[in-house]
């Protein structure tokens, strides 16, 4: 048995459902390097061109928890000017919506839909945001990192903690609590340029382990362990 992290490999040897000889960690295939070389090389869309914006990218499911997200964004727009973008599409788009034009945020918060290429998005944004109630690991959380993007991420199971090294990459919020998104809004807007610096190299070089040739090895060694 495999597990994508660290966190995930300690819950299965404490649920005792297998010999814990027999669990092994093996980090995710995400990070394609000549793609994302590629992809972020194109322009991005021309309303979009010199906008201050924070990105949240993923399905509009419950577990990605972007209304709460909007919610907390439409007071941190009262004294803050930059923009909310949101990527994806799913079975909360409608609820979204509505929630969007009812509080008048059409001009703040913007619903882009599906965008196959993600990566020209991150490369203009400011920062990006991980509102999810769980994940594992979070493969959007590892390409941001590995495009150099700031990160403010929820601290959600299984991943984030680990892939931020417990807030030392990036900033990390209590899951699903309004007051310490906003407080981290704020700290990310006061934080000095040197130390998101340090942030973006740090996070970058713990994407490493998900690139598709550390996994192609580490996997090769698992099975001839096996064999």
């Amino acid at each position: 048995i495999t597990c994508p992290t660290k966190s995930t490999k300690i819950f299965m040897q404490k649920s005792g459902l297998v010999d814990i000889d027999k669990i092994s960690l093996l980090y995710d295939p995400i990070i394609n390097s000549k793609d994302i070389m590629l992809k972020k090389k194109e322009k991005i869309d021309n309303s979009l061109i010199g906008t201050k914006y924070y990105i949240a990218i993923g399905r509009l499911t419950k577990q990605k928890n972007f209304e709460f997200l909007i919610n907390v964004f439409k007071d941190f727009s009262k004294f803050n000017k930059s923009k909310l973008i949101i990527l994806g599409d799913g079975e909360e788009r409608n609820n979204l919506t509505s929630f969007i034009k009812k509080n008048e945020l059409d001009n703040k918060i913007l619903l882009l839909g599906f965008k196959k290429n993600i990566f020209k998005y991150l490369k203009n944004s400011k920062c990006f945001i991980l509102s999810s109630l769980w994940e594992d690991p979070g493969f959007v959380l590892i390409e941001s990192a590995y495009m150099n993007i700031p990160i403010i991420s929820s601290d959600c199971e299984n991943g984030p903690k680990e892939i931020l090294n417990n807030g030392e990459y990036g900033i990390l919020f209590k899951s699903n609590d309004k007051k310490s998104l906003m407080q981290s809004l704020i700290k990310f807007e006061k934080i000095k340029k040197d130390e998101i610096f340090l942030n973006k190299i740090n996070s970058k070089k713990n994407t490493k382990k998900f690139s598709y040739f550390r996994h192609y090895k580490n996997f090769s060694n698992l099975i001839e362990k096996i064999l």
